[in-house]
């Protein structure tokens, strides 16, 4: 795998999941729920219930990625460094 590649796409998940599922239940999200193909080189974001954590998913011809966060730091105007809320779905 590539170091420091740029991904074609990135894709973020709007809900909230599971912290404990490995890289290939993320990849079922992947083409469940966003209905793509998690091995085009694109980057899938997913965020925990609490929100203050992020893992990412990213594949391509080379091999997998599966990294995670601890807490989020940078702070919002309100003071908390979680993520927005969503409606669902993905951007």
């Amino acid at each position: 795998m590539k170091m420091f590649v740029k991904p074609k796409r990135t894709y973020l998940h709007r809900d909230t999941v599971d912290f404990r599922k490995s890289i290939d239940g993320l990849v079922a999200i992947v083409e469940g729920e966003f209905e793509r193909d998690a091995y085009t080189a694109a980057l899938f974001l997913f965020c925990n219930k609490t929100k203050d954590k992020l893992k990412l998913v990213y594949w391509d011809k080379t091999g997998g990625l599966l990294c995670g966060t601890s807490k989020l730091e940078n702070k919002s105007s309100n003071g908390h460094g979680n993520l927005p809320s969503f409606n669902g779905g993905y951007l």
